[in-house]
């Protein structure tokens, strides 16, 4: 392997890494908001849906098992909501 292409592979390692990084932290807000909305005394239940849609794609793109007490079946892989990423 030559030099530049030793390079350009640990930089698109480090850009997954970072992207990953970004996506984590994306959903532990979405994991909040839900909280939130769903302690509301009158939640939305469109955005409580959104979210919990969002947040299931999310889990599903960074390859993370369903969250304790969530039923697991295997779904395809759908597009990003609100468009691609």
């Amino acid at each position: 392997m030559s030099y530049r292409a030793g390079i350009e592979a640990r930089a698109r390692e480090a850009a997954e890494a970072a992207r990953d990084e970004v996506l984590h932290a994306e959903l532990r807000g979405l994991e909040n908001l839900l909280a939130c909305c769903r302690d509301e005394p009158s939640p939305d239940e469109q955005q409580v849906a959104d979210l919990e849609k969002t947040i299931k794609w999310l889990r599903r793109r960074l390859r993370l098992p369903p969250p304790a007490g969530e039923k697991h079946r295997p779904e395809p892989e759908p597009e990003a909501p609100g468009g691609t990423l």
